[in-house]
């Protein structure tokens, strides 16, 4: 697979420590030529009403397929974002449940309303990482997952997909609910508090599940 020559973006790196960004927690020992896919989320923390201290989920923004050597560049345009980003301004409201089955397991996820502050905010955040975009259609070979386990033709094809298939004017957000809370949840969606408290990366594993954490955004957010 040739590989693509782009300026340094120094700036971007220097943003890391700026910002008040945390270095990415793995060594990511990548060679230049293989690919990462990765969710960029911001993470929850649902509060049930009858269940304090609930357990923190996430809301995935976007899905990309980037290069390995990249991940710190992505996390250093992500700080950057947030430099101007006050979380406390993105509305969080939830407007149902709903129940999905995927290779036997099922699932329950709280759905939130697409409001236009958090809409407007995805959107940003795909824009910064627009220039990071590898599609990996004739290096499937390169992609790699924390378990070292091959990712699927398939999902492969709806990582490259998400975006603009589920982002933009079609993004839906969501996040799962963890299962001894799910009834909970869909008795009491209208009680259910959903508050974002920072962003994060996580490696996609071979179900393009998120299932390591890259890096995590630490800065205080700046007010608008």
């Amino acid at each position: 697979m040739p590989l693509r020559i782009r300026p340094a973006r120094c700036l971007l790196l220097v943003a890391l420590t700026a910002v008040g960004c945390a270095p990415l927690p793995y060594s990511l020992n990548f060679a230049k030529d293989n690919i990462v896919g990765i969710d960029v989320a911001l993470e929850s923390d649902v509060a049930f009403v009858d269940q304090p201290g609930a357990a923190r989920t996430r809301v995935t923004l976007v899905r990309h397929f980037v290069r390995g050597s990249e991940v710190h560049e992505v996390s250093a345009a992500i700080g950057t974002v947030m430099a101007s980003t006050n979380l406390a301004n993105l509305k969080l409201r939830a407007t149902g449940t709903r129940v999905e089955s995927r290779n036997g397991a099922t699932s329950t996820a709280l759905v939130l309303e697409p409001s236009q502050e958090l809409r407007r905010f995805e959107e940003t955040v795909v824009a910064a990482l627009r220039i990071f975009r590898s599609n990996p259609i004739d290096a499937r070979e390169y992609v790699v997952t924390p378990e070292g386990a091959r990712m699927s033709d398939d999902r492969i094809e709806a990582v490259e997909d998400y975006v603009p298939a589920e982002s933009g004017v079609n993004y839906r957000p969501f996040l799962l609910v963890d299962p001894s809370q799910a009834d909970a949840a869909k008795r009491s969606t209208n009680q259910i508090a959903v508050r974002a408290v920072g962003i994060s990366i996580y490696q996609l594993g071979a179900q393009s599940t998120a299932d390591r954490r890259l890096w995590t955004w630490t800065g205080e957010p700046g007010a608008r």
